[in-house]
């Protein structure tokens, strides 16, 4: 080991090491996994957010209102011999008479007649607030009277709601939003004000802003039809006359989203009720059809609607469960229409408009940027839903981080009295977790919302200071105390996936020692962070992988338990479970070994490490070598990461900070194979530093399965990334990798592939310049290795054969650590791993023989070698022989006369010369001109090179810094 030198100017910690790693290949989760946003303004996160918004889940109107009923009824007497829908229909009975109220319809009628979005905000704050008014003092069944948080209605546009994160600060507007009295009072500056004086400035501006803890629920208006229909002329009845289908996923990128009622007949592949809304919903949990529209390989075909207007309805996925996989909870398929699949994403080709302003934003992305304020708006919150109103008609949008869900619309000047509960449903929630706050990790919301703030001042001393909150454990409580916006060391705008943030974290309390059981630690005495994040419930927890590899390290290679975290503790918050209400509302659901998948909050207490981007690139390089060494030793023992990304490297100092250890971090996507089992909920990789085998639509579908030479592609992917975003000034994005960061999985494929293609321009400046030719040696392997492959498998697919583990992880290894001899002051560390014989892998079976027609050349720079199938045989026994000797270490001169899966020659240090390289997909020749056959002699360009060191590619014996 060194003395450790490190860059603090821009010194980072736990920052990028917790970070989320996307649930798919798009979305905002992807893209805060990938990197830093440059700006919170909607044209960046639009697109993101519209990728997350696409997956949403349909249910109707009805259905989400019964499940809103049900959280309010909790804590309240059972209703004995009522079912849900009994209870719907006497709630619905108790609003009537207010619907028909003639002050209630004159209240409704000055909405309808308003002209223009502006003009219609004080009438809907109107009579929203007249409608809670006359609700409080309603006596509906099992709900009482009253409303415990006085909710009511107030107008925030023009007002610009702030949001902070990751150093970055958001600006949006909501138009209108529902918050508490004590909220109002605080912003008013009035701690007596009475709820009918708050109603009176309702449409006012406060004397001082809301803030988004003060906002339960917004509400988005849009104004696009000023001849509204008139209310019904005669007195309303508890029937449903107007039925206004969901907000088609191919809809959610326009500007104006279609009121018109739904039209059945048309569509053939919905049930005629499900479409109109007269009768139950089309799911059942069976399978939609497979049928494809051209429009996208997720729509049904179009149908029209009212007015000629389109009506796309989105199409079913394919692989919806069938009934037997979903959990027996799921009772009430009659409401639901089918999920969109985790992995559904808007179709090829279909990406979100550029934005100037936020007035171009879709208003159903528009709400869903609101969403995600909300999400991040304190350590944790549980969920969020917000409205929609486009004219005479408002969806239900509910979002937590397992997922969107939309209702189907409403016609709330034609169907009043479901509205009406809708508002009386909302007042009578009893809790503040109802919407969605949680009151261990969020204790600023609750004294705002409960009225423990006598002023601003008193309330922003609070927001400002730490907090403390207890996390529970097998033998006692363990306190820990943070301030949520200085100690916050990782926090990203997303809307869904894990929501990661990181904090450091102060403790007085003890817990057990995770390598000792038997000893407890004080944790006053630890370098703490907390981690608290939202992973996918039926994959084994971290605090468990974690405790295998170290007990595994421990016991077979203690000297690699330096390269390993340390978790203290680890907490499920079972009541969080974001299943528990589509299990409710009768979604389809996926089971994994009969447990069903949704996301949960946990909170883990960790050891806090450093980030590796912070170090001096020799040490860096060291640390890195520290990082591959380990991590091959937990693969070949059981333990796979399969996360490997910039924020995931990290390091611990010991010896009062004279020795630095790479340490590999973030386990919660890792995999205990054989052992571990999940639902597909994430899919594992952070898209910038994935193996390029993993760019595909194959690895998204489930059809490939992860190798170790997938991780060690992305620890090399690291280096160029590293050595060329973090200079002396600290980050900065550069524009040879900076299109790597993308949602689309294929794009960052063919940006990789012309870098990997293009490595004579690879240049590095300023404090990496001297790494230049060591950081081009793991490329070189990285180009040789993919064309030698690419080569094998068009001449003839069966002749490939998949290299063994060692092999690769001794050409990378010991090639890197030669090449750092040139530096004597830093310790590298060797190559020598002893794997444990009960974790040997079997040996691989020869494949069949490779005929000599189809044998793909070998030559060297000056001949041509020609490579026979007992030479592939004598090299399968080769590496079946070291591994029933323990996989010994090699060193760099043996590896050109071992076996190690096939001729060492054609698998390492194969790659077409400098010259004939070109960007893009295809390989050409200088006159851009793709071969045309075997006998073509442009191939000689495209033949195997031999050659144990990487003089092919002359630039990466740099000669300013040779080694």
């Amino acid at each position: 080991m060194a003395a450790a030198i490190v860059n603090t100017s821009s010194r980072l910690t736990n920052v990028q090491s917790l970070q989320s790693t996307p649930s798919n290949d798009r979305g905002s989760a992807s893209r805060t996994a990938a990197g830093h946003y440059e700006t919170l303004f909607h044209k960046e996160i639009a697109p993101w957010i519209y990728s997350d918004v696409y997956k949403a889940s349909d249910i109707t109107f009805d259905a989400l209102l019964k499940h809103f009923l049900e959280v309010a009824l909790l804590g309240q007497p059972d209703p004995e011999d009522a079912s849900k829908d009994e209870l719907f229909k006497k709630c619905l009975a108790a609003v009537l008479p207010l619907a028909n109220d003639a002050v209630m319809r004159a209240k409704w009628e000055a909405y309808r007649t308003a002209k223009g979005e502006a003009q219609r905000y004080t009438p809907f704050v109107n009579a929203n607030n007249h409608v809670l008014e006359k609700l409080k003092d309603l006596d509906a069944p099992y709900l009482g009277k009253g409303s415990e948080f006085d909710t009511l209605f107030h107008q925030c546009d023009p007002d610009v709601l702030i949001g902070e994160h990751d150093g970055l600060r958001s600006h949006r507007k909501p138009d209108v939003i529902q918050t508490s009295l004590a909220a109002v009072r605080l912003a008013q500056e009035e701690p007596l004000m009475s709820w009918q004086n708050a109603k009176e400035k309702a449409t006012s501006k406060p004397k001082t802003k809301f803030s988004w803890s003060g906002v339960m629920t917004a509400y988005e208006l849009k104004a696009f039809d000023n001849d509204i229909k008139p209310l019904p002329k005669g007195n309303y009845d508890t029937s449903l006359h107007v039925t206004v289908p969901y907000i088609d996923r191919e809809r959610i990128a326009i500007a104006k989203p279609s009121t018109a009622p739904a039209k059945p007949l048309d569509d053939p592949f919905t049930d005629q009720n499900a479409a109109s809304g007269t009768g139950p919903q089309a799911s059942s949990g069976k399978k939609r059809s497979k049928s494809k529209a051209k429009t996208g390989s997720h729509l049904r075909t179009a149908t029209t609607s009212g007015g000629g207007r389109p009506n796309l309805r989105s199409g079913g996925p394919p692989d919806v469960p069938d009934p037997e996989d979903a959990s027996p909870a799921a009772s009430n398929p009659d409401d639901a229409n089918p999920a969109a699949p985790e992995d559904t994403q808007p179709p090829d080709g279909k990406k979100m408009p550029d934005y100037d302003g936020p007035e171009k934003v879709p208003p159903v992305i528009q709400l869903a940027s609101y969403a995600s304020e909300m999400l991040c708006r304190a350590p944790v919150v549980n969920h969020c839903f917000n409205f929609l109103v486009v004219d005479d008609v408002i969806w239900i949008w509910y979002y937590d981080r397992q997922g969107v869900i939309q209702s189907t619309g409403l016609n709330f000047l034609q169907d009043l009295p479901r509205y009406l509960l809708l508002m009386l449903t909302l007042q009578r929630f009893r809790d503040l977790e109802d919407w969605g706050i949680n009151m261990d990790f969020d204790p600023y919301a609750v004294k705002l919302h409960t009225g423990q703030f006598k002023d601003r001042k008193r309330a922003d001393k609070f927001k400002e200071g730490d907090i403390v909150v207890t996390i529970p454990s097998a033998s006692k409580k363990i306190k820990v105390k943070f301030n949520p916006k200085k100690d916050q060391q990782y926090g990203r705008l997303s809307l869904l996936g894990r929501g990661t943030r990181v904090f450091n974290v102060k403790s007085q309390s003890t817990c057990p020692d995770p390598d000792h059981k038997e000893k407890t630690l004080k944790l006053a005495d630890e370098n703490l962070v907390m981690k608290v994040y939202w992973p996918d419930k039926s994959r084994t927890s971290e605090s468990d992988i974690v405790s295998t590899a170290r007990s595994i390290v421990s016991e077979h290679q203690p000297d690699l338990l330096d390269n390993l975290p340390v978790i203290y503790h680890s907490y499920d918050y079972e009541g969080t479970d974001t299943s528990k209400i589509r299990v409710s509302l009768g979604l389809p659901i996926k089971t994994v070994k009969k447990i069903v998948t949704g996301r949960i909050l946990r909170v883990l207490l960790m050891e806090r490490l450093e980030s590796m981007m912070t170090l001096q690139p020799q040490l860096f390089m060291s640390s890195w070598l520290q990082v591959v060494k380990c991590h091959y030793f937990v693969w070949e023992c059981g333990v796979e990461h399969s996360d490997i990304s910039e924020g995931n490297v990290m390091y611990r100092t010991k010896k009062k900070g004279n020795i630095i250890y790479g340490v590999l971090n973030d386990w919660d996507l890792a995999t205990l194979r054989n052992k571990t089992d999940h639902g597909g909920l994430e899919r594992t990789g952070t898209i910038p530093f994935m193996a390029l085998d993993l760019l595909t639509e194959k690895y998204w579908k489930g059809k490939i399965k992860r190798l170790y030479r997938h991780d060690l592609e992305s620890l090399v992917w690291l280096l160029p990334w590293v050595s060329l975003n973090y200079t002396s000034d600290g980050y900065r994005l550069n524009g040879q990798v900076k299109y790597w960061i993308t949602g689309n999985y294929m794009a960052c494929r063919k940006e990789k592939n012309d870098f990997l293609n293009s490595l004579s321009e690879f240049h590095i400046d300023g404090l990496w310049q001297d790494m230049r030719a060591i950081i081009g040696k793991p490329l070189g392997w990285l180009l040789r290795f993919r064309t030698n492959r690419e080569l094998t498998l068009e001449d003839n697919p069966g002749s490939w054969i998949e290299p063994g583990d060692q092999s690769l992880y001794l050409e990378v290894m010991d090639t890197v650590a030669t090449a750092m001899a040139r530096f004597p002051d830093i310790s590298v560390p060797t190559s020598q791993v002893d794997i444990p014989v009960e974790y040997r892998l079997p040996p691989t079976p020869p494949p069949a023989p490779v005929t000599d027609n189809n044998a793909a050349p070998v030559v060297n720079s000056e001949q041509a070698v020609e490579t026979t199938d007992k030479d592939t045989q004598d090299n399968l026994e080769g590496e079946d022989a070291l591994r029933e000797r323990g996989s010994p270490r090699m060193s760099p001169s043996r590896d050109s006369e071992a076996g190690l899966g096939m001729p060492i020659a054609a698998l390492m240090n194969a790659m077409p010369p400098p010259e004939t390289v070109t960007k893009g997909r295809g390989r050409k020749d200088k006159e851009g001109k793709a071969p045309q056959s075997d006998s073509d002699p442009r191939r000689t360009s495209r033949v195997r090179v031999q050659n144990s060191d990487y003089d092919a590619v002359p630039w990466l014996n740099n000669k300013t810094s040779s080694t």
